[in-house]
């Protein structure tokens, strides 16, 4: 009964590490996407000219424009969050049961627990703070320049 105790111990050390490990993957790969996203609207920030001096010009303030290139990041977001919870969420429905039944694996995995809610907060935070960087972009580009098309 020692040796199990110890195996089961050494087994859960184990699964520490790579929770942790696949924990600073998930870091990375959320990281590189927040950045992708910066790049992107601030690669479309060139075509978009034209059109944040059109709005400028029928009455759009600065700050309408800032929140506009913000809450397009933040739906981006958001609907990567909805379409990944609900992959998740069919796919332990399905595979779930066959883990159980061919392996003796029993996942019960909480789409909503606490630090799924955390990292939800911290990822749409995130985007928040990333995408305020095409948004002054498009907030300090001068009315002028964008009706000239520079």
């Amino acid at each position: 009964a020692i040796l199990t105790g110890m195996s089961v111990a050494e087994l859960w050390e184990i699964m520490g590490n790579s929770e942790a490990l696949l924990l600073a993957v998930s870091a990375l790969i959320v990281i590189c996407a927040l950045i992708g996203l910066a790049t992107m609207q601030l690669a479309t920030m060139r075509e978009r000219y034209q059109e944040i001096a059109v709005l400028r010009t029928i009455g759009a303030g600065p700050l309408t424009l800032l929140l506009l290139i913000q809450i397009e990041a933040i739906l981006i977001t958001t609907a990567g969050i909805v379409l990944s919870l609900l992959l998740v969420a069919g796919l332990m429905g399905i595979i779930g049961p066959w883990l159980s039944s061919e392996y003796g694996l029993f996942i019960s995995l909480p789409l909503f627990g606490k630090s799924s809610v955390f990292i939800i907060g911290l990822v749409l935070t995130s985007t928040y703070l990333v995408s305020l960087f095409p948004a002054l972009a498009a907030y300090k580009r001068g009315l002028h320049a964008g009706l000239n098309g520079r």
